[in-house]
């Protein structure tokens, strides 16, 4: 089960942390990049090139010391420090970072130094990712780990954007696994304005949630559009010299205003040559590229959609940019790193941390519920007029004498019955205070009724059960028991099911579960089932909007590492109204939603093993990424 980090633990990395973080700021690493980016901040408030140069030298020649000499005699250093306007040449190819460069000038308004401003900045940007490390593999000595990697330390102690870059992409691509799209792909649109290159895998990230189904197209094109827009204005505005001068930019141009560059196709081809010769032997590429794919091998279908992202972002990059430094791949290497921490966890078998590719962290997971429950009952209903006043009427009095229950309601939705079931509902209301009624103007299915009684319930718990009377209401009393063992979400398993459904139906069910089971490697048991579970568990937003939800709920609350138990119910044939579970529309939407959930959640590399369904017990979670 997902495990926070122990106090001790904790507070042993925080201050790890800080440690590192203060060192990459007391001992940076001297970087030719930060004199354009210092003599661009200096020049916001200091038109004077020539006062701007002096300036900024005095802080390299402090920065560098005995260095400095030696630096001052490449042509390209030699021309910034002699001619003030060789130095201004080279802002386009730096002020496309306008984030970064506006963090700059506030901190240096601010009264702070701009070289120790940009050390700042990447110190406590490496305080962030450690942050969202730990916040993804719930493991502060695996997180420690990974920021010990050469490439992590090294944008931590450079003054470049590249260590506020990485957090913030880090940040989005652990808000994407966890399905917030909206979140993810903002602070992806963010990264953009800290490095334009960023727009690559914003891009690639829109084109997965697209053909996964996770966000609408209209949407995706009014982001991407959006997008290509932010890029086009950051070039305008930054007097961005264009691709072939910056690919061109290495070694750096003399004088780059003042030159034209054409890259021809055999020039280019040698620039990527001359990048897949040095990548080896002069980045970490090859070595997290290998961890990528131990980490894919055991990954869930989600993570690895993401892995394949990040690969094809990382060789576009390379394409249009042939230069394999680790400092523009970090982010990468990190994502890397978690998936391949989740794998070895899957590998050998041992209680996973918080599941990085589906929901919300459960609260509070497993830590037993408190002595006195504020449960929510939810039922829906659609002309059952002649089962409903009894089954209310029951549940109210169950309730009532249910110990560990200190609050209660009831709420029933009314799915624009056309029978007698307002009156009913109307009449119960005078004699049962706890009863809350809810009307739909429209009928819009059993679905849409149980969303709206659990976004109408109050209470902390909710049990989902049925209004036509086949689901005793000493059930309640059955499945209450398993909660205050320790279960977050305890299923029916109606043991009778073959003596009340038609044979229709039980095909029906055997397809449904059999599919299941392939497609997503896990058996959900009796779905259409009661239930009874925390409440986050009912506020969670599910792909599938027919009978299967409840199946998706399962699948969601094993994922995200909830305790399941499943326990023997009684089930009752049906005495009045109609069932539809076999009819042809409801099967077909239930596919539908089958596959929506297979692109989503992806099949398991390992089955639950599901417990007896004769027997009161918790399912074990094999593999929950």
């Amino acid at each position: 089960m997902p495990r926070s980090p122990r106090p001790a633990a904790l507070a042993i990395y925080l201050l790890f942390l800080i440690g590192m973080a203060t060192t990459a700021y007391m001992r940076p690493v001297f970087m030719p990049d930060i004199v354009p980016y210092a003599a661009i901040t200096l020049s916001a408030h200091e038109p004077d090139m020539r006062i701007v140069q002096k300036d900024v030298f005095a802080n390299v020649a402090r920065e560098m010391g005995d260095d400095f000499a030696y630096a001052g005699g490449t042509p390209w250093w030699r021309d910034m420090r002699e001619n003030p306007y060789r130095l201004a040449e080279q802002f386009p190819f730096f002020s496309i970072k306008p984030l970064y460069i506006s963090t700059l000038i506030l901190l240096n308004r601010a009264g702070l130094n701009v070289f120790n401003a940009a050390h700042l900045v990447s110190a406590v940007s490496l305080v962030g990712i450690g942050l969202v490390l730990l916040l993804w593999t719930k493991k502060p000595l695996y997180s420690a780990l990974l920021l010990l990697a050469p490439s992590v330390i090294a944008i931590g102690r450079s003054p470049t954007p590249d260590a506020l870059s990485t957090f913030v992409v880090l940040t989005a691509l652990y808000q994407l696994l966890r399905q917030r799209e909206g979140l993810g792909l903002g602070l992806l649109a963010v990264s953009v304005f800290i490095r334009t290159d960023n727009v690559i895998l914003l891009m690639l990230c829109i084109a997965w949630l697209v053909l996964t189904s996770r966000i609408q197209v209209w949407h995706a094109t009014a982001l991407a559009a959006t997008a290509v827009a932010s890029v086009q204005a950051i070039n305008h505005f930054g007097g961005s010299y264009g691709w072939q001068k910056l690919i061109a930019n290495n070694p750096p141009l003399l004088g780059p205003g003042e030159v034209v560059v054409h890259v021809s196709t055999a020039y280019y081809a040698r620039l990527l040559y001359l990048g897949l010769r040095s990548a080896p032997s002069g980045t970490e590429i090859c070595i997290w590229v290998m961890v990528a794919l131990v980490a894919y091998r055991w990954a869930t279908s989600k993570t690895r959609q993401l892995l394949l992202v990040v690969g094809c972002s990382m060789a576009a990059h390379f394409l249009l940019y042939p230069s394999p430094q680790d400092r523009y791949f970090a982010w990468a290497y990190l994502m890397a790193g978690t998936a391949f921490i989740f794998s070895a966890f899957s590998i050998l078998g041992r209680d996973l941390p918080e599941h990085a590719g589906v929901g919300r962290s459960p609260e509070n997971l497993n830590g037993g519920i408190p002595e006195n429950v504020r449960l929510s009952i939810v039922l829906p209903a659609f002309n059952e007029q002649a089962a409903l006043s009894q089954v209310i009427s029951e549940h109210a009095e169950i309730v009532k004498n249910l110990k560990g229950v200190a609050a209660w309601e009831i709420v029933c939705v009314d799915d624009a019955s056309t029978d007698g079931t307002p009156a009913v509902l109307s009449a119960l209301r005078a004699q049962i205070p706890e009863l809350v009624v809810m009307k739909h103007e429209r009928n819009e299915g059993i679905f849409t009724s149980f969303r709206t009684g659990f976004r109408t319930s109050r209470y902390d718990y909710i049990y989902a059960t049925g209004s036509d009377g086949q689901w005793p209401v000493e059930n309640l009393a059955i499945m209450f028991a398993q909660l205050r063992a320790g279960a977050d979400l305890v299923v029916g398993v109606r043991t009778n099911r073959r003596q009340v459904y038609s044979p229709a139906r039980q095909v029906v069910s055997f397809l449904f579960n059999a599919l299941t089971r392939l497609m997503l490697g896990v058996q959900v048991a009796d779905a259409g089932a009661v239930k009874l579970g925390r409440r986050d568990l009912f506020d969670i937003d599910l792909v599938s909007e027919s009978v299967f939800v409840e199946a998706e709920r399962i699948l969601y609350a094993f994922r995200a590492g909830y305790k399941v138990a499943f326990v023997p119910i009684k089930f009752r044939a049906r005495t009045a109204g109609r069932a539809h579970g076999a009819a042809l529309q409801t099967i077909v939407a239930a596919m539908k939603d089958l596959w929506r959930c297979y692109l989503r959640y992806g099949r398991l590399r390992k089955r639950f093993l599901m417990p007896d369904a004769s027997k009161p017990c918790a399912a074990r979670r094999v593999d929950t990424v």
